[in-house]
């Protein structure tokens, strides 16, 4: 049987390097090296390539984290807002200005509300603002406003 000159080469050199025991075999076959593993430059390139996938995936994830807790922080703020316009209206809207109270059971958030005359006759603006503070900014804020009538009494 007749082998073409280039598989005899191939096969010689996979004889060769079948029969030493080293952890590199290089032998030349038309012009090409055969090795066996990787080089240091290969390993040091997926090292690579694996610590910037790896530094995307945690930045994500600490956006998804501060978005979620933004999120959290906006709905509390909108429910107390609303409890508290709800309460001011039921029992009697102040005359004045109501600036940073505590909320009862609880310490972090404070609460403003201001009334001014509106445009139209009888009613008045009424806005409601909660937020909290961090140690040097507010961390959440939520403001709600609502037409009342003028001539309800105030608060006892």
């Amino acid at each position: 049987m007749i082998r073409p000159r280039f598989l005899s080469r191939k096969l010689h050199a996979r004889a060769i390097c079948s029969s030493h025991r080293e952890s590199l075999c290089k032998e030349h076959v038309g012009g090409r090296t055969l090795r066996k593993g990787l080089t240091l430059l290969e390993i040091l390139l997926a090292s690579v390539i694996l610590a910037g996938a790896l530094a995307a995936l945690a930045q994500q994830n600490s956006t998804g984290v501060q978005a979620a807790l933004r999120s959290q922080l906006e709905t509390e703020a909108a429910v107390h807002c609303q409890s508290i316009l709800n309460r001011l209206l039921v029992e009697g809207m102040p005359s004045r200005e109501v600036i940073e109270q505590k909320l009862p059971q609880h310490d972090r958030w404070r609460w403003s509300a201001r009334r001014i005359d509106s445009q139209f006759e009888g009613l008045s603006l009424l806005t409601v603002t909660v937020f909290q503070e961090g140690a040097t900014r507010k961390i959440s804020a939520f403001s709600l406003s609502r037409l009342v009538e003028t001539d309800r009494q105030e608060p006892r």
